[in-house]
């Protein structure tokens, strides 16, 4: 019995298969540095892949597509040294880095062994888990002035948590009020956009007595120099009068700015992405719902793409949120219900863009409450005693009578999709909305209209898993 029992366990041995896993490379987990070309605990699979062995003749003996998991299995009947071949995926991942040269697509083994290959996405790469981040900020006022003095660009260390670490990029007489960012790892340029924010203004660097509302600037990290990228005509972006016609003080003393609450969310620029080769700029315009490719070289636009507006009555679509991502972009638009004033018409949709055709990745209605708990509440401000005031989306309104008084706060919660990003968690990846409350960009702190207190701007984040379909 006992030789029977070796017998077989030579013989299986003499005719295993090749097995593995192809998978996708990603460069941290957590607050760890993965290592490239090594199968980690947070990495997940990559489907469709072609496997291939051939024999020490150069035949081909056999192939395989690699499962939603990413794994494989080639069929081998007879011992000897293979050559294993790896084939057919997206063209925005390219072989993984690995300091033993290792990971390469084609590999050698022997019946039996296990034999995975790394894939990764330039774009994801860091050698830290300390970068750095960029946001804007936003002081009531003028661009000139001591008002003007102030900071609008910032850029710290993740790790940072001192509230005067940062280090000024950009102040408010440079770039004045901007909201979407893109950064150019190989120059090191950061582009960002201006947007409409009521209380806070706008260069007029052309002299033509508007705000410079359909501008994007340029800005080197390292020497901090600052330029006009792009500027969109009035015609293309809409206008709003410059910091005196808006009556914006050269302090941070309030100011009425009356003519901006309206326009706010309705003219100007949304998001801004950049390719991954560097050589293109992406800006969603509000005010024409197009998408804009301009070359980062020339300048100029190299093509433009109507976004489609599908909300029940079209002409409530506001285009915003944007996202280079594997290669692909994706485009956020919010049924704003401006024109209907209609609860049920608030919805938000994400299309990608691929062959130059919108096609739709999830749609879904904005008309909820927190009792909905896959998608939370839309809390907008917080009394000192926690009290949570407003707890739901409104169509977009015209008019400061429209807000309602809750306590020290004036509310009136509307929904803008401003951001959407990627991640990675539990082996899958998810999409994640980020929604700003437009009131936050028509309300500033103790402004003037009764000189109440007002809520500052509010991000909602929503996870949708892509593979599952559904909220997470």
């Amino acid at each position: 019995m006992r030789i029977l029992l070796l017998l077989l366990l030579l013989f299986s041995n003499i005719y295993a298969d090749i097995s593995g896993t192809v998978f996708r490379d990603l460069p941290i987990n957590g607050t760890e540095l993965n290592r490239y070309g090594l199968f980690e605990d947070n990495e997940f699979g990559v489907d469709g892949v072609t496997v291939k062995a051939y024999n020490a003749n150069g035949e081909e003996v056999t192939t395989a597509s690699t499962a939603e998991d990413g794994t494989y299995n080639l069929s081998i009947s007879e011992d000897g040294d293979y050559r294993i071949e790896f084939s057919n995926w997206p063209a925005y991942l390219k072989e993984s880095p690995d300091g033993d040269n290792l990971n390469s697509s084609i590999k050698f083994a022997k019946n039996g062994d296990s034999v995975d290959f790394g894939l990764h996405n330039p774009d994801d790469f860091t050698s830290t888990t300390d970068p750095e981040l960029i946001t804007s900020i936003y002081f009531n006022g003028a661009t000139s002035g001591d008002s003007g003095d102030l900071k609008s660009l910032v850029v710290w260390n993740y790790s940072d948590t001192d509230a005067k670490s940062y280090e000024v990029l950009a102040n408010k007489s440079d770039i004045g009020s901007v909201w979407g960012l893109a950064y150019d790892t190989r120059t090191k340029d950061i582009y960002t956009s201006a947007i409409l924010k009521r209380h806070i203004g706008l260069p007029d660097k052309d002299g033509d007595g508007n705000g410079d509302i359909g501008v994007i600037y340029k800005i080197n990290r390292d020497t901090k120099a600052i330029e006009e990228f792009y500027r969109f005509s009035s015609d293309e972006a809409g206008t709003i009068g410059d910091d005196e016609t808006r009556r914006l003080p050269e302090t941070t003393d309030p100011s009425t700015d009356a003519d901006a609450f309206d326009k706010v969310g309705n003219i100007g620029l949304g998001d801004i992405e950049i390719s991954s080769d560097g050589k293109t700029i992406y800006v969603v315009n509000i005010y024409n719902s197009k998408l804009y490719f301009i070359d980062t070289t020339t300048k100029d636009i190299t093509d433009s793409i109507d976004i489609p507006r599908e909300c029940n009555d079209p002409d409530d679509s506001r285009p915003f949120a944007l996202k280079y991502d594997d290669g692909e972009l994706y485009v956020g638009v919010t049924c704003s219900a401006y024109n209907s004033g209609e609860k049920n018409d608030l919805e938000a949709y994400v299309k990608n863009i691929g062959g130059g055709n919108f096609e739709k990745v999830i749609n879904y209605s904005l008309y909820y409450q927190n009792a909905d708990d896959k998608k939370g509440g839309a809390y907008v401000a917080v009394g000192g005693d926690g009290t949570k005031y407003g707890d739901e989306f409104n169509p977009w309104i015209h008019d400061w009578s429209e807000f309602e008084t809750k306590a020290d706060f004036r509310i009136k919660p509307q929904p803008i999709l401003a951001d959407i990003e990627f991640i990675y968690r539990n082996k899958k990846k998810y999409m994640v909305m980020g929604f700003l409350d437009r009131e936050g960009l028509q309300t500033g702190y103790k402004t003037m209209i009764q000189m109440l207190v007002m809520k500052r701007m509010m991000m909602k984040t929503f996870f949708w898993d892509l593979q599952g379909g559904r909220f997470s």
